[in-house]
């Protein structure tokens, strides 16, 4: 029978290598996961307001902000092998202020599309975005 202990000590070491692995638990990383956790709440949101669920682009969702952690891992390993880190620059800081920006971006769409009111500024940058997107 597993004890308490038991679980506390496994989530615990699993914690620890996916932490090791992201880098370490700083502000950007916290910053990155919580609007990673925020899009994927207000595409839900917008989703069940707009054109209704579909189980497919659920998945999709979820399997690329996965794939988001995977590209902060490899530039974790890119510093380390590179260590561009040491003199100022650093692969895992560009993704993450990358993925803060995208994130940040998708989250205000979100909420454009479910008619919550934006700054006429932020709705002409985000025009302005749309309109720059690639094909």
């Amino acid at each position: 029978m597993i004890t308490k202990i038991e679980y506390s000590v496994v989530f615990s070491v699993i914690g620890s290598f996916v932490f090791y692995f992201l880098g370490g638990a700083d502000t950007l990383l916290k910053v990155t996961v919580g609007l990673i956790l925020l899009d994927y709440l207000t595409g839900f949101t917008k989703a069940i307001m707009t054109t209704g669920l579909n189980s497919n682009k659920g998945l999709k969702g979820i399997l690329r902000k996965t794939m988001y952690l995977s590209a902060i891992i490899l530039s974790v390993l890119l510093d380390k092998v590179t260590h561009l880190n040491e003199a100022g620059l650093s692969f895992r800081t560009i993704m993450l202020l990358y993925m803060i920006g995208t994130e940040g971006i998708s989250i205000l769409e979100n909420l454009s599309i479910m008619g919550i009111k934006m700054p006429k500024k932020i709705e002409n940058m985000l025009e302005k975005l749309k309109d720059e997107e690639p094909d």
